[in-house]
């Protein structure tokens, strides 16, 4: 019988929302997770819990993520952050005094299409080796068992934007309104000044000062301080719990848009209908000058609280309107490819479904590429979205195989190796135009698939030959945005050429970031003697960390600390090394003192010395995992994995 009063564990949002999904397969929060759970961690914590709302807000929590960057649709870069264990601890102590406080000051919302609620469809199932296991309950499926995961909370009524483009209200919207605008906050997250949390019940800036800072608002920006080093200007871009609180902030600023239209005698939902996601704002309206007065509103409320709208983004016009306008000329290539490669489905002359006379016949395969080149250049500022639509249709047809007769077909008829390669180089020449993290999810799970059918020592082999036409997209793509292509390649033994293995070692030196680091530790595995040169980069790393964190009180603000925590447990590293690492740790557990927070930073560094092999990398991952592991993504969706879970690729978004 489920228990549906049984509270979900609120560790939990440790593994759904405090870890962004643009990360190596390699990084993990799993086994600092499992520790918390079997060591019952939190009960240790809550133990000095005198004041919780003060312990939160104690500066004494600040600690330093680990930022990165990766490729944007508009092909600029974006800030994200792996946030610091000690701000996960802290986040489970912010949820524990306030959740309820929080879940009820953004159900308020008058304009936001994307809303945290609790997620009531999970319920207690049991409890197995300490870990929590719940049952998902969805009327329109099958119970779905789910292992101390899914999203922490529900997100109603659009999770992602493309339910919404693709929903009822939108297009009521678009035929119950004459005009259109759509403006968005520029580098919202960015740019978000902490303290404006306290501003939103403070008359004004003078009087936040003496705000209670017992109050959630106070509280949120002292987290969010907290966990961003200090740091009042921006909040860490990554982690679904961001833009949870940034909800706060943004739902404020519609409310203040909604009373000042409402002065003007402005009726919502008659004279106009906004609709916000995240930071992008659609309005629609009877008449084109309450557009404008409504994005007058939109710009002049937002400033007051630092945020600006992205002039060369605003956009208003009549309706109905092309909103897609790249979509014609890349649905035209689509049905042109579909039409090259496959064989219809239900054709019931053909038990496989790729044309091997259309990839062996050069000057047919040939035309298909430059149809794409032609494409692409009418819509090359959408190129990030044009690539990830085409690379979906041949995940799309490759995945789902299945005829009206429930008879699930083969991919190739012979699969010769001309076959094979011709398609490998088809994917990856459609991914080389915007070789975003999404993109290499997908051209990842191509691969997987016919490797799946073809054979490891076939798909081997065509791989490194594919590696050597395409290793430009190492020295020119974004290394965040390749890390996994990269991984597989050192799970697969494929090596790039010395010139771009030496050029990859200069970027990533530049941008010191220790996870870009193991992930080249990981490609170089089986070459002992490279490995060992790249080791010694690393434990000079090391030992720089050791020697400049020296306020032992604050070690989890130094930047270098994450030379420690991802490196601390790697089989390759000197035993010198890891002994004074060690002596590191533990000199800082013995300074500790008896509160809230110092007990936080024991518990994450207990985590660090336990003999557990596997902290936050998994030096040991091997390629079966590596494929076992592999969940696909169209930007936040889960699509199927290869465990055979299997959800609909959306071509669009």
């Amino acid at each position: 019988m489920k228990n549906k009063n049984m509270q979900r564990n609120k560790l939990d949002i440790i593994l759904t929302d405090l870890q962004p999904v643009e990360t190596p397969k390699i990084y993990t929060l799993k086994y600092f997770y499992d520790f918390l759970i079997k060591s019952k961690s939190m009960k240790k914590i809550m133990r000095y819990d005198n004041d919780v709302q003060k312990g939160i807000i104690s500066p004494a929590w600040h600690a330093a993520p680990l930022k990165y960057h990766i490729l944007k649709d508009n092909n600029e870069l974006r800030e994200m952050s792996y946030i610091n264990p000690l701000s996960m601890i802290e986040v489970y102590c912010f949820l524990d005094e306030y959740e309820r406080e929080l879940l009820d000051g953004i159900n308020t919302n008058l304009f936001s299409i994307r809303c945290h609620t609790k997620n009531n469809e999970l319920y207690y199932k049991k409890s197995k080796n300490s870990i929590v296991e719940y049952e998902h309950i969805d009327i329109n499926s099958k119970d779905e068992s789910i292992v101390a995961k899914g999203n922490y909370y529900k997100i109603v009524p659009f999770r992602r934007l493309d339910q919404f483009y693709k929903s009822q209200e939108w297009f009521d919207l678009n035929r119950k309104y004459k005009f259109y605008g759509k403006v968005d906050y520029n580098k919202c997250f960015d740019s978000i000044y902490t303290h404006t949390y306290n501003w939103i019940v403070a008359d004004n800036t003078i009087d936040a000062k003496e705000f209670n800072g017992k109050h959630i608002l106070s509280a949120i920006d002292r987290l969010l301080q907290n966990m961003n080093m200090s740091m009042t200007n921006g909040i860490v871009v990554g982690p679904e719990f961001s833009r949870l609180l940034a909800e706060i902030l943004l739902q404020n600023i519609d409310n203040e848009v909604y009373m000042e239209l409402a002065k003007v005698g402005l009726i919502k939902d008659c004279d106009y209908s906004i609709k916000r996601y995240v930071d992008d704002i659609f309005i629609f309206a009877v008449k084109e000058e309450t557009i404008l007065i409504i994005m007058k509103s939109i710009v002049k409320i937002a400033e007051r609280y630092r945020l600006r709208i992205n002039d060369s983004k605003k956009e208003y016009g009549k309706l109905p309107h092309v909103w897609f306008k790249w979509k014609e000329n890349v649905n035209n290539f689509v049905n042109n490819l579909s039409q090259f490669l496959f064989h219809d489905l239900n054709d019931s002359n053909y038990g496989y479904i790729v044309k091997g006379k259309s990839l062996t016949n050069n000057d047919r395969y040939s035309k298909i590429k430059e149809l794409f080149q032609n494409m692409l250049v009418n819509n090359m500022d959408w190129n990030v979205k044009v690539v990830s639509y085409c690379l979906s249709t041949l995940l799309n047809k490759l995945a789902f195989r299945t005829d009206n007769n429930n008879v699930e077909k083969s991919i190739f008829n012979k699969g010769i190796d001309l076959e094979v390669y011709n398609i490998y180089d088809l994917a990856f020449f459609i991914y080389s135009f915007a070789a975003t993290y999404n993109n290499t999810e997908k051209l990842i799970s191509i691969l997987f698939l016919i490797e799946k059918e073809i054979g490891e020592i076939q798909s081997k082999t065509i791989l490194a030959k594919i590696a050597e036409r395409y290793e430009f997209i190492f020295i020119n793509g974004n290394e965040e945005d390749t890390v996994n292509l990269l991984l597989l390649y050192g799970c697969n033994n494929v090596r790039l050429s010395i010139n771009t293995e030496y050029r990859y070692k200069e970027n990533i030196a530049e941008k010191d970031n220790p996870v870009l680091f193991a992930t080249y530790v990981m490609y170089n595995k089986n070459d002992a003697v490279k490995r060992n040169e790249l080791i010694k980069v690393v434990e000079s790393k090391i030992e720089e960390a050791i020697d400049e964190t020296k306020n032992l009180s604050k070690l989890f603000l130094y930047k270098k600390i994450w030379w420690i925590l991802v490196f601390y447990n790697c089989p390759f590293i000197d035993a010198t090394i890891q002994d004074k690492m060690h002596k590191k740790i533990e000199d800082v557990q013995k300074n500790l003192g008896k509160d809230i927070c110092d007990a936080s930073k024991n518990e994450v560094l207990s985590f660090i010395l336990n003999s557990s092999e596997t902290k936050f990398i998994k030096w040991d991952l091997l390629k079966n995992e590596f494929y076992e592991n592999v969940v696909f993504h169209t930007f936040e969706r889960t699509l199927f994995n290869s465990r055979g879970q299997k959800h609909e690729i959306d071509l669009e978004y």
